[in-house]
């Protein structure tokens, strides 16, 4: 005799799972030929799926039924991680309003069953990781499961080509030549491979001239692409019928998206602005910053070999400039890791005002070489990691709380929304005192 469970904690060993997967919310009524609702069982060595169509209402209409072998490995893989999900107290189990429903009957090897029930919608990150395996092992991305994203639409390679033409009046020293033209044919190939976890971005710049860069990060990529929804590439405003194309230079586009599951997706067109998706610059710049996150190596770069080794009776002294004058002034440090480039926090006045600079060049001297008396020369107070560019990142002394870097901006243009010019003026004075204050 089987004993149901109710609302606790699943414990023993995991034999069977039944999982009813319901897409049905509230909102207009569904298609007819619309999955709806999917049952799935699942012992250490079987399975059995049932799918259906929204048809015209309960009873749904069956779709697709089938039963099979699985991997004993797979199997049990599977029972051990959905099983030990629910004898956690730490899961929290994801509801929402206005969405799918699944339900779970858990059933051990007592053959006691346990019942448990949520809202078909990612909300619980190892839930939603313990059915992209089950997709993955059982090799069937269109199951709902727990969170109902089927992952048939997941990308394994996006191909992006570009061309572009362009024609120049030939040279006067060439009159005689028997062609008005001379044309050049530039093109790009950036591709994103899931399978090899790599970018590659091949230039061709002319016909004996190409160059290619390539980035194998493992799990980068596959986030890159993961976080990458075909859909983006679908909307394209298009030009209208009177622009006008220039008669000398032509640019144009494709991307090819391959998926896992589904059939590669074509899009192509004039590389500018309407022609483009309208997603285009989000895109281009995740994938920019992307690539820039890795640099551009050190054995180029002027930080690493101009740097030299502190010698017993060093003095370092950085040039640094305010805003976007042309002129520097001295500060001396001791913190070798500084560099040409950086921004470092420095003290002005008497009155006790520190501003953030960049360091424009860095010099080594001995005592008897300085160029400007030590004691007349200020310290550094500490090399500055620049705030981050979202959120908040900055101690405003007047707020008293943390703000964002363009909210500071602002505050710092635009003064306070405060109600007498009084207050305003002792906002201004606190806010001219801070490092990020801006002149």
């Amino acid at each position: 005799m089987k004993m149901m469970t109710e609302c606790i904690l699943f414990r023993g060993t995991p034999t069977k799972m039944k999982l009813i997967s319901n897409g049905l919310c509230y909102g207009p009524c569904p298609l007819a030929d619309q999955e709806i609702e999917q049952r799935i069982t699942i012992t250490p060595t079987h399975i059995w799926v049932s799918r259906y169509d929204y048809g015209e209402g309960m009873p749904y209409k069956l779709r697709q039924r089938f039963d099979g072998r699985i991997a004993r490995e797979n199997g049990e893989a599977i029972l051990r991680a959905v099983g030990d999900y629910f004898k956690s107290s730490d899961h929290i189990l994801p509801f929402a309003t206005d969405v799918g429903e699944w339900e779970l009957i858990l059933t051990n090897e007592n053959n006691e069953e346990f019942r448990f029930e949520g809202s078909l919608i990612p909300l619980d990150t190892v839930l939603d990781e313990i059915s992209s395996d089950m997709r993955e092992r059982l090799d069937m991305p269109f199951l709902y499961l727990f969170n109902g994203e089927d992952n048939q639409d997941k990308i394994d390679r996006i191909t992006i080509e570009y061309s572009r033409v362009t024609k120049y009046d030939k040279p006067k020293d060439l009159s005689d030549a028997d062609y008005d033209y001379i044309t050049w044919n530039y093109s790009e190939k950036l591709t994103i491979d899931r399978e090899t976890e790599t970018i590659e971005y091949f230039r061709k710049i002319g016909s004996e001239c190409d160059t290619t860069w390539k980035y194998h990060v493992n799990g980068g990529v596959e986030q890159l692409l993961d976080e990458t929804d075909a859909d983006m590439f679908e909307d394209i405003e298009g030009n209208p019928s009177d622009a006008m194309d220039n008669p000398k230079e032509s640019k144009t586009y494709t991307i090819t998206i391959d998926f896992a599951h589904l059939p590669s997706k074509t899009i192509s067109g004039s590389f500018d602005r309407r022609g483009l998706p309208t997603e285009w610059a989000s895109f281009a710049n995740d994938l920019r910053e992307f690539l820039l996150f890795y640099g551009e190596g050190e054995l180029l770069d002027r930080r690493f070999y101009e740097a030299q080794k502190l010698c017993p009776g060093d003095i370092i002294y950085l040039s640094v400039s305010f805003g976007d004058t042309y002129k520097t002034y001295y500060y001396k440090t001791e913190d070798n890791s500084i560099d040409v480039g950086d921004l470092v926090v420095v003290p002005i006045g008497t009155d006790g005002k520190e501003r953030i600079v960049k360091v424009v060049k860095k010099e080594y001297f001995q005592s008897s070489s300085l160029p400007m008396p030590f004691e007349k020369v200020k310290a550094v107070i500490e090399k500055l990691k620049p705030p981050a560019d979202e959120g908040p990142a900055i101690d405003c002394p007047v707020l008293k709380k943390k703000i964002s870097v363009d909210e500071c901006y602002d505050y710092c243009c635009n003064g306070f929304d405060v109600h007498t010019d009084t207050e305003a003026e002792q906002c201004d004075a606190r806010c001219e005192k801070c490092r990020y204050y801006a002149e």
